[in-house]
């Protein structure tokens, strides 16, 4: 199934889900509807996704007066299986998970019948990864290494987005996982990614509602955003509100970090780092630096994104008046993060493609050169961060962006200028009952849309 794109499609009941069935799949395959009944028994449902979570998983909340427990029996060798969408919509959600644990098993106060407990579960594919250990030898590129794994060790009939979700990588090279699990390799094997188009090199392997997707993030930063109105922060006037207005409404709000701090991006290494690589073999020492105003126009950022340091002027191209004190500072934090690690003696070798010879003996072509930038832009994401509440709506979904447009205390500008703008969802918790259906979205964006040093000033004018 295809994510959908675009605006989501019109909802007559914002903020309720239609649940379609809940069985619990017993290690017999008996199959129990739980979702069926009235009063229903499911109190709460939790559906966990994140850009750097390999796999879905999810908790429920059951209120239990057929003792299930002791029926179906529940001893967490059980599968359960969810399907539900959102009203007057005809993209049904259908996902599939292993039971791993029951917990906070309380017995009613009001009944001897009855007890409310926790159901904890995580995708299939988190559960064939636990059951083997993978040595085995691979060469290609290093999303060709990732789908073999995924194919030979996890492969449960899932979907992977490989055509709009599934990116090249540069290069081949050889890797041998060192008797590790299938999902862990396919994370280390992220860390020797790097873009054939920029200098990124931050890739993550996810699910999401539908399907596993391998992705550089600085590319996610270029797609189209789910909404094409931004969510508001305002108050809520349901007798003026239309639907859509409803559904764009944030409900729940919390700024976790609006600007970086400065303090720990330099001493991990944001601004400026240095790599000493060592070559045993060749018994030589080679070095090479990292400076994030130089390289800041080498990979996709927010969309009209500013440098997070306030280096003069009121841009960011090399024709504005810097201002050299601070860049002379940052020369010097090169020399406050420093990574030292052995050479890949040329991990990535040439390749044929069309008979011409493709060079990755230079320096942007080699896994280590990808280590500054990575390590750089993993802490850039920290700087903008926060979590929001909003009515459920199936397609909004980790990796993907959406627009926000948060007030402004200042009289005089109906927004705020530095957290408004377009965000990459990181984390998604669709968390719904048949009475609500809520999206929970912790966002962030590694660039400001104005240049900091001209939030304030006299000749700054906000683009409403």
């Amino acid at each position: 199934m295809a994510l959908p794109k675009g605006t989501p499609k019109p909802q007559g009941l914002p903020g309720l889900v239609q649940i379609n069935k809940i069985l619990i799949e017993s290690c017999f395959g008996e199959m129990f509807d739980i979702s069926s009944g009235s009063p229903s028994i499911i109190q709460d449902i939790k559906i966990y996704e994140g850009i750097f979570k390999p796999t879905l998983s999810g908790r429920m909340i059951v209120n239990d007066g057929q003792a299930l427990t002791e029926i179906v029996p529940l001893r967490g060798a059980e599968r359960i299986h969810i399907e539900f969408q959102a009203p007057k919509s005809d993209i049904k959600v259908s996902l599939s998970f292993r039971i791993v644990d029951i917990n906070k098993r309380t017995p009613s106060k009001d009944s001897m019948s009855s007890m409310t407990y926790t159901i904890e579960f995580i995708s299939e594919e988190r559960m064939m990864s636990a059951y083997s250990r993978i040595s085995t030898p691979y060469s290609g590129s290093v999303d060709e290494i990732i789908k073999k794994i995924y194919n030979d060790h996890i492969k449960t009939g899932k979907r992977i987005d490989e055509d709009d979700y599934f990116s090249e990588t540069l290069g081949i090279i050889k890797y041998i996982p060192p008797s590790i699990y299938p999902l862990d390799a396919i994370k280390r094997l992220c860390a020797y990614a790097g873009s054939d188009i920029h200098k990124s090199g931050l890739y993550v392997f996810y699910e999401t509602l539908y399907g596993f997707r391998f992705e550089c993030i600085h590319d996610m930063f270029g797609q189209r955003p789910v909404n094409v109105k931004p969510y508001t922060y305002d108050i809520k006037n349901l007798a003026k509100q239309s639907t859509e207005q409803e559904m764009l409404m944030i409900e729940g709000l919390e700024i976790q970090s609006s600007f970086p701090n400065q303090y720990n991006a330099l001493r991990e290494g944001m601004y400026a780092s240095s790599l000493y690589t060592h070559d045993i073999y060749n018994k030589s020492i080679s070095s090479s630096t990292y400076d994030y105003i130089k390289e800041f126009d080498e990979v996709t950022h927010t969309p009209d994104g500013f440098p997070l340091i306030d280096i003069g002027g009121t841009g960011h191209d090399s024709s504005m008046k810097t201002n050299l004190t601070k860049i002379e500072y940052m020369n010097l934090a090169s020399r406050s993060n420093i990574h030292t690690i052995p050479t890949h003696n040329k991990q990535y070798k040439e390749v044929l493609e069309s008979d011409q010879v493709i060079d990755f003996d230079s320096a942007a072509s080699t896994a280590n050169d990808f280590v500054l930038h990575r390590n750089s832009e993993k802490r850039q994401l920290e700087s903008f961060r926060i979590a929001i509440r909003v009515p459920g709506v199936t397609n909004l979904t980790a990796g993907n962006t959406v627009k926000l447009n948060l007030h402004s205390f200042r009289k005089e500008q109906p927004k705020n200028p530095i957290l408004s703008g377009t965000y990459l969802i990181a984390e998604c918790i669709h968390n719904f009952n048949h009475d609500f259906y809520k999206t929970e979205l912790t966002l962030v964006k590694d660039a400001p849309n104005v240049a900091f040093m001209s939030i304030g000033s006299s000749d700054y004018q906000e683009d409403v």
